[in-house]
C-alpha cells in the first residue's frame, strides 16, 4: 500500500514538473473587438500577444474573415517588433497574413498589444472574423521562439469589448498588398475608401488567462501538498 502511494506521489510531481513550465511559456494571442456595429461602421480589431517571458523571432497572423461581411481597411503597427511587414490581402481565400520580425540577435518578449486593424462592416452585427490557428502547423497564426519552434500551444482568445474607441492612423502608408481574386479589387478599394462612420478611443481589456494558469497551478500544488500529508499521517500510524 506504501508503495502504490509513494509512487502515485511520484508521479504527480513529474507531472507537475513536466506540465507547468509548458504552461507558463506558452505564449497567448488575444483578439478585442466590438460586437456590436453599424453598417458602414469602421471599426478596429486590436491584438494583443503575450509570450509569457519567451524571446521570440516574430510573430504571423492569419485572419479568415467574410467578404460580404466585412472589407479590411488598414493595419496600424505597435511597438512590439523592430519590423513590420505590410499585410498581404488574398481575396480568393478570404485571409489577410500580417506579421512582425525582431532584428537579429535583439530578440523580443512582453505582454502587450501586436498590432491594432481596422475594418469596414457591411452589415449589422457582430463582425465574422477569425484568427486561424491548428496546434502544430506552420503556415496559420504563430509565435515563432529563437530555437524556431511556435510557442503558441492553444489557439486565440476572442474578446468583445462595445467601449472599444480607436481611430486608424491617417499617417498609414502601409494600407495593404490585394492577392488573388483581381476581380474584386475595384470592390475592396472601393469600400475602404468610401467614407464610414469611425468608431473613435482606445481602452485596455484585462487579460484572464494569466490567471486561469496560476489558479491550475495553485490547485496542482494544493492537490499534491494534500496527498503527501495523507501519506504522512498514515505513515506514521504505523
Amino acid at each position: 500500500m506504501n508503495i502504490s502511494i509513494r509512487v502515485r506521489l511520484i508521479l504527480i510531481g513529474v507531472l507537475l514538473f513536466l506540465f507547468t513550465p509548458s504552461l507558463i511559456r506558452a505564449a497567448e494571442i488575444k483578439m478585442v473587438m466590438p460586437s456590436n456595429i453599424g453598417k458602414n461602421q469602421v471599426f478596429p480589431v486590436q491584438i494583443f500577444l503575450d509570450t509569457q517571458g519567451e524571446l521570440t523571432v516574430g510573430t504571423d497572423l492569419l485572419f479568415g474573415f467574410d467578404q460580404s461581411d466585412i472589407s479590411f481597411v488598414q493595419v496600424d503597427e505597435a511597438d512590439f517588433y523592430s519590423n513590420y511587414h505590410e499585410p498581404m490581402v488574398f481575396l480568393d481565400k478570404s485571409q489577410i497574413r500580417f506579421s512582425g520580425t525582431s532584428n537579429y540577435g535583439e530578440y523580443e518578449a512582453g505582454n502587450k498589444l501586436f498590432a491594432t486593424f481596422f475594418f469596414k462592416k457591411k452589415k449589422i452585427g457582430k463582425p465574422q472574423l477569425n484568427l486561424i490557428w491548428q496546434e502544430d502547423k506552420t503556415n496559420d497564426t504563430n509565435v515563432i521562439g529563437v530555437g524556431g519552434e511556435d510557442l503558441l500551444k492553444v489557439s486565440p482568445v476572442v474578446e468583445y469589448d462595445n467601449s472599444l474607441r480607436i481611430k486608424p492612423d491617417t499617417n498609414n502608408e502601409k494600407p495593404g498588398k490585394v492577392l488573388g481574386g483581381t476581380d474584386l479589387f475595384s470592390e475592396i478599394v472601393d469600400e475602404t475608401n468610401n467614407s464610414g462612420l469611425i468608431l473613435g478611443k482606445a481602452t485596455m481589456v484585462e487579460s484572464r488567462t494569466a490567471k486561469k494558469k496560476f489558479i491550475f497551478v495553485l490547485l496542482a500544488l494544493l492537490i499534491t501538498g494534500f496527498l503527501i500529508f495523507i501519506y504522512w499521517k498514515k505513515k506514521r500510524k504505523k
